[in-house]
């Protein structure tokens, strides 16, 4: 036992690692910074006017941060599944993984080490941009901590399924695929939030899917009084909750059947 949790801290630093070098990360980084600046700047002279009526700096914050917060939660989930897609599948490609699993390491621990690395590197961006604008535009922190959870929780399904379907087919249809999945999901929860009543497979995909647009959602309907009556975190926890588990359940599955190059 000891010696496959000590197994799975270094294949998770190596996951993260390696998450790390990729130019995907150094970009984001980069506009990380750019974007950060920039909210600080519309921060320190936040000011509007409509019609003749002036609105308060701190409305005018709410406003602004209900939908970077949102937006900026939807970006988290999509690097979660773009990141994953390489999680396993590379060191597959390049039979690292044989070298891995010919030690006393499972095949559970080496897979659920690879997604943990990738779900580090997630949550350290979420901090730096959920944070950032939270103490930029001084948002209230309890919305801001139940759509973050929310918004994390959703990853872990995105990156299990972008690590799963990487397995079968190449890694750029991974990542379009689960982009597609992303925003098909999404915008249909959004839709059915503003009121809308889908039928057929839409209202399946409401009802079914992980309900990532609902997750995303919350801090904005926690934040507008005329909305709160739409947000329902402990149910849209817990679906995601349980697709959390099903998608880690299945990716292991996947990963044991798998059958692996030979060094």
């Amino acid at each position: 036992m000891t010696g496959q949790l000590r197994a799975f801290g270094l294949l998770a630093i190596e996951a993260l690692r390696d998450a790390v070098r990729r130019r995907l990360v150094i970009a984001i980084a980069v506009l990380t910074s750019v974007f950060l600046y920039g909210v600080q700047r519309c921060a320190s002279s936040a000011e509007l006017v409509v019609a003749g009526t002036d609105f308060d700096p701190d409305t005018v914050n709410l406003l602004l941060g209900s939908g970077l917060f949102f937006w900026l939660s939807l970006a988290v989930v999509n690097l979660a599944g773009l990141l994953a897609t390489d999680s396993l599948a590379e060191p597959i490609s390049d039979r690292s993984v044989v070298l891995w699993l010919a030690r006393p390491v499972s095949r559970n621990t080496y897979a659920t080490a690879r997604l943990a690395g990738v779900l580090i590197l997630v949550v350290a961006a979420a901090i730096a941009l959920l944070g950032g604008v939270t103490f930029f535009l001084r948002l209230h922190p309890l919305p801001v901590g139940i759509g973050a959870a929310l918004c994390l929780l959703g990853c872990v399904p995105v990156a299990c399924f972008a690590m799963g379907i990487a397995l079968w087919v190449p890694r750029i249809v991974s990542a379009l695929l689960s982009l597609v999945a992303i925003q098909v999901i999404v915008a249909v929860n959004v839709a059915v939030l503003i009121g809308w009543e889908p039928e057929g497979w839409p209202l399946w995909l409401d009802r079914l899917a992980p309900p990532l647009g609902h997750g995303i959602s919350q801090a904005v309907l926690l934040w507008n009084p005329d909305f709160t009556h739409l947000a329902d975190p402990a149910n849209v926890a817990l679906r995601l909750a349980v697709w959390a588990g099903l998608s880690v359940a299945l990716l292991l599955l996947a990963f044991r059947r798998l059958e692996l190059p030979k060094t």
